[in-house]
């Protein structure tokens, strides 16, 4: 997928779910045309040589669920997974 704008904010807020490489990568990658990073060259360059991957439990996949149950499905793309 690509997006037109890719803004990232790089913070040591929440170094270990935020100060990563792939995280870092994916927003690089997905910019169509502008991608502006903010932040601290340090914090950035933590994130490059972190090459760990933490599993992110954002429960999207819980809130997605239950907001279905809630709508009308006739709507829901036919290409929607749900792993």
């Amino acid at each position: 997928m690509k997006i037109r704008c890719v803004v990232e904010h790089i913070t040591y807020q929440n170094p270990e779910n935020v100060l990563q490489r792939n995280l870092i990568y994916a927003g690089i990658t997905r910019a169509k045309r502008i991608c502006v990073l903010i932040g601290s060259t340090k914090a950035l360059g933590i994130a490059v040589r972190n090459f760990s991957v933490n599993k992110r439990n954002t429960g999207l996949k819980e809130r997605l669920k239950e907001r279905l149950k809630a709508s009308d499905v006739s709507c829901i793309p036919q290409k929607v997974l749900f792993l």
